[in-house]
C-alpha cells in the first residue's frame, strides 16, 4: 500500500496559481486591509508626491494595486506574485498604471534591475507569512525602497479558523498536532513585537494597527467545501498535514465531523475571524 505523501510547504507558485480562481473569498475579507495600509502609506508620504513609484509585493489578485490605481491613475505601480495566475488575473484588468511582474518576493533583483531607481512605496498584503523564511521578503522590501520611503504590511495573527479546525481533527485523532497555517511559526503575532522587529530593521516612524478580517461564508457547507477544495495553501497546509499521516481516508473522516463542530454551538461560521496587522514606517 501506498504511504500517505507528507504534507507541501505554501510558497509555491503552482499551489498559489491552484487557489487563483476562488481566492476571492479571502480578497473580500481583507479589503479593508488594503483600504487601511494604502490610507497609512499616504500620511507618510502622498502619492501624489513628485517621483512616486510603488511595488506592490505578492500583489495577489490585485487587493492592494487594483484600489490603489483605482483612486491614483497616475501613479506608476508595479504588481509582482510568485503566481503568473495571479498576476494574470490583475493584467485581465487593463489597469494603464499597472505593470505586473512574475517574482519571487524572497528575492527582488529583478524587481532591482527593472527599477534600479527604487520605489517611493513598497506594500505587502499577507504575503510575508507563506514565504518559508517571513522576513527576508521585509528584507528585500527595504532594499527597494528609496531613502524617506515607506515600507507597508500586512500580516497574520491568531484565528478562530484554525483553532475551529483542530476541534473537529481531535474529534476523530486526539493526538493530532496542528502544523499551523502559515509556513512558520517564527513571525510576531502581536502588535507591539510586530513594531519592535520593524525598529530593529532600521525602519522609523513604526505604527502597528490591528484590524480583525473576517471571511463571510452564508452556510457550514460553504465554509467546509472552501477550506477542503479551494486549494488555498494555507488550509490545505492542514488538510495535508492529516492525510500525511493518516490518508485520503482521515481526510474525509475530518471532513464529516466538521459540521458537528459547529452544531454543538461552540463555534460559528458567521463570526470566524483572523486576527490581522497593518504596519507602516519609513527607511531613513
Amino acid at each position: 500500500m501506498d504511504q500517505p505523501s507528507a504534507p507541501k510547504g505554501v510558497n509555491s507558485a503552482d499551489r498559489w496559481g491552484a487557489t487563483a480562481a476562488a481566492y476571492h473569498k479571502i480578497s473580500e475579507a481583507v479589503h479593508p486591509h488594503a483600504q487601511l495600509l494604502i490610507e497609512q502609506a499616504e500620511k507618510r508620504l502622498s502619492f501624489t508626491s513628485p517621483g512616486v513609484r510603488v511595488l506592490d509585493n505578492g500583489c495577489g489578485t490585485g487587493a492592494v494595486c487594483l484600489m490603489l490605481a483605482a483612486s491614483y491613475p497616475k501613479v506608476p505601480i508595479v504588481a509582482s506574485d510568485l503566481s503568473p495566475k495571479m498576476t494574470e488575473i490583475v493584467s485581465r484588468q487593463g489597469i494603464s498604471n499597472i505593470e505586473t511582474v512574475v517574482a519571487d518576493g524572497m528575492d527582488l533583483s529583478k524587481i532591482r534591475q527593472m527599477c534600479p531607481e527604487g520605489f517611493s512605496h513598497v506594500l505587502s498584503n499577507f504575503m510575508i507569512q507563506f514565504a518559508p523564511d517571513p522576513f527576508q521578503p521585509i528584507q528585500q522590501m527595504i532594499t527597494v525602497t528609496r531613502p524617506g520611503g515607506v515600507i507597508g504590511l500586512g500580516t497574520w495573527g491568531s484565528c478562530t479558523v484554525e483553532n475551529m479546525f483542530i476541534s473537529a481533527v481531535q474529534l476523530v485523532y486526539p493526538e493530532w498536532e496542528s502544523p499551523g497555517l502559515w509556513s512558520t511559526r517564527d513571525f510576531p503575532e502581536q502588535a507591539a513585537e510586530i513594531k519592535a522587529w520593524m525598529e530593529s530593521q532600521g525602519i522609523i516612524d513604526v505604527e502597528t494597527l490591528e484590524l480583525p478580517a473576517c471571511p463571510k461564508f452564508s452556510s457550514v457547507e460553504e465554509f467546509t467545501t472552501y477550506f477542503f477544495e479551494s486549494k488555498n495553501p494555507a488550509p490545505e497546509k492542514l488538510v495535508d498535514s492529516i492525510r500525511a499521516k493518516y490518508g485520503d481516508d482521515g481526510v474525509e473522516k475530518v471532513r464529516s465531523r466538521l459540521p458537528t463542530v459547529f452544531e454543538h454551538g461552540e463555534w460559528d461560521v458567521a463570526r470566524l475571524a483572523f486576527n490581522a496587522f497593518i504596519t507602516v514606517g519609513r527607511k531613513p
